[in-house]
């Protein structure tokens, strides 16, 4: 059984959508037009702005949303972890089964090391 983000990731295969210059149709711009019946987007909050970097501003979180026919469905959220020094991490907002399809990555692979802070 596949779930609604997994349905959504193999109509956007069939389709040949799954570059990263046309996945803005589907995967953030919501002021597109769009001929598919679904849409995958994230908001972003910051309860009270501290600091220009959003990522320095303990209140950030992201929440990535799927809206599947006019139905909007909250999958996964990134915030910071309520566990000491932890930092952000991301958290589920579903029920998922072992071995279920959660999220795939669209962008470019690259081969270099990345670095978010001063973490690399």
């Amino acid at each position: 059984m596949v779930n609604i983000l997994e349905s959504i990731y193999y109509n956007v295969r069939l389709q040949g959508l799954e570059n990263h210059e046309n996945t803005s149709i589907i995967c953030s711009n919501l002021c597109i037009p769009s001929h598919l019946p679904f849409r995958v987007y994230h908001d972003l909050h910051i309860r009270s702005l501290t600091n220009l970097n959003i990522y320095k501003n303990d209140s950030l979180s992201m929440t990535l949303k799927v809206e599947f026919h006019g139905d909007y469905i909250d999958w996964l959220i990134m915030k910071k972890s309520d566990i000491a020094c932890a930092g952000f991490g991301v958290f589920s907002l579903q029920l998922f089964r072992p071995n279920e399809f959660v999220t795939v990555y669209f962008g470019i692979k690259r081969d270099e090391t990345y670095q978010f802070q001063d973490y690399v």
